[in-house]
């Protein structure tokens, strides 16, 4: 995402593996990336991303139910939050959320059952959504 985004920057990789970190920290610093770094760290609830802000989030083929739920507070008002998967399972995980995120865009993936949804955390959020 921070390849194609400015807002997306400084770009933080997050991986529970630490042989899949070291690859990432490897492939970040062949890239030259200055504003990359990455992180061994394992996410089971939001409040293992409280020191991570940021503007854009997006997360794949990680579960990522409960950080819906809890509405990403880790997530800056009016931030954009990317999700790749089956529309169905993703709905019923925004069904579930807070009402400071809503769906923005639904990107359909060609020849694919998944989609891209593209949420929106409202403006006014307090940063404890």
């Amino acid at each position: 995402m921070g390849v194609v985004c400015r807002d997306a920057r400084p770009l933080i990789l997050l991986e529970s593996s630490e042989k899949k970190a070291a690859f990432l920290r490897a492939l970040v610093r062949d890239l030259g990336w200055r504003d990359a770094r990455v992180e061994v760290r394992h996410v089971a609830t939001s409040s293992n991303l409280d020191d991570l802000r940021c503007r854009v989030f997006t997360s794949r083929g990680v579960a990522i139910s409960h950080l819906l739920r809890e509405g990403l507070p880790f997530l800056e008002a009016g931030g954009w939050c990317v999700l790749f998967g089956l529309r169905e399972e993703l709905e019923k995980d925004l069904d579930r959320s807070p009402a400071c995120l809503s769906l923005q865009e639904e990107v359909p993936l060609p020849h694919r059952e998944t989609t891209i949804l593209i949420l929106q955390k409202s403006p006014e959020a307090s940063q404890t959504a």
